[in-house]
Parts: C-alpha cells; structure tokens; sequence
C-alpha cells in the first residue's frame, strides 16, 4: 500500500478525533502493555491491529442489522467510487483519493457510470434545446 494525503470531510475528522481519544484511554490503561509501533489509530485495546477476519464478521453484522444485502467488503471501495462519480466528484480528485497510478484508470474501471451520466446529460440539453 502506498501513502497517500487525503483532505476527508469534517464529519470523518470528528470521528478520527473521537477514536484517538479513545485510544489514548485505552493506551493510559494498558500502561507496558500497548503495542502500537505503527501509531495506527483503529486498534484493539491494547494497541494491537484489529485482524481483518474481526473486521469483516463485524461488517457482516452489520449489514444483517442494516437489513442489507451480503455485499463483499471491497464493494464499499467500489460503491464510494460510484457515488463519488455521481456526485459529480472530479476524476482526478477521485483518483488520488484510490491510490490509482493514473485518472485513465480511474477512467477505464469506472467509465460505465460517467458513460450513464453522459446519457443523462444529452438527455437534459436535448429536454432544454427543445423547450427553446
């Protein structure tokens, strides 16, 4: 995985503070016992990484709660990417924001939903050419 500098909404930064709060709790009660060595901030109690098996049965919990349909973890990047698409996000903002080496991949893995948006717009300025 390579770094990458992200500018996340107010809302994800409220939730990232709220999670390093918790964590320098849970650091003063382990004392010797934290182990964080790579500062992440999504641990276990004692600083350990969370395994992505207790990461995917939680998230599977969480979708049988939410009444939603099995969805593979990985879709979550996907559908991000989509709704990001639609909400007419700027490809290259989109591409830095996937780690993807070029917008012309961004382009080529997710031009069906700009395709489909096209659609909509030829559909649009055709209803406005036509209301003149």
């Amino acid at each position: 995985q390579k770094e990458r500098m992200m500018q996340p909404a107010q809302s994800v930064m409220d939730a990232w503070m709220q999670a390093k709060e918790n964590q320098s709790r849970q650091r003063l009660l382990a004392v010797s016992s934290w182990d964080n060595l790579y500062d992440m901030v999504f641990t276990r109690d004692y600083g350990m990484f969370i395994r992505f098996k207790t990461l995917y049965v939680h998230f599977k919990e969480l979708v049988g709660k939410l009444n939603r349909p099995y969805v593979r973890f990985h879709y979550i990047r996907h559908t991000y990417a989509t709704l990001a698409i639609q909400s007419e996000i700027d490809f290259k903002a989109l591409s830095l924001s996937l780690g993807h080496a070029t917008v012309a991949f961004t382009l080529d893995t997710y031009g069906h939903v700009s395709n489909h948006m096209s659609q909509n717009a030829a559909a649009k300025m055709e209803k406005f050419i036509c209301s003149l």
